[in-house]
C-alpha cells in the first residue's frame, strides 16, 4: 500500500452511489447481512478470540451492480476498473 489513490471526483461519487446503493438493497434483501441476535454476549461466556473466529473465515462473494451494455454504456468499461479512466485525456 505504497500509493494514494487518487480518483476524480465524478467516479468517485458515481462508484460511491451506486455502493451505496446496493449495500441497501443487500440490508433490505439480507443476502449478506444478518440480524443480530440479543443479548449479544452472555456474562458467563468468555469473550470469542479473534484470530480463531474471523481469521479461518472465506470472504463473501463481492456486491457487484449488474450493469447493462445499453442503458450504461457510460460507464460500464470503467466503472469496477480500480484506476478509472487511467489511459484517457
Amino acid at each position: 500500500v505504497n500509493e494514494i489513490p487518487w480518483v476524480i471526483e465524478p467516479v468517485f461519487i458515481a462508484q460511491w452511489g451506486t455502493m451505496w446503493i446496493m449495500m441497501r438493497r443487500e440490508k433490505r434483501d439480507r443476502q449478506h447481512f444478518k440480524r443480530m441476535r440479543f443479548p449479544p454476549f452472555d456474562d458467563e461466556e468468555p469473550p470469542l478470540d479473534y484470530g480463531d473466529n474471523i481469521l479461518d473465515v472465506e470472504p463473501l462473494e463481492a456486491i457487484n451492480m449488474e450493469l447493462d451494455p445499453n442503458d450504461d454504456a457510460a460507464v460500464y468499461d470503467w466503472f469496477y476498473d480500480p484506476k478509472p479512466l487511467q489511459y484517457t485525456k
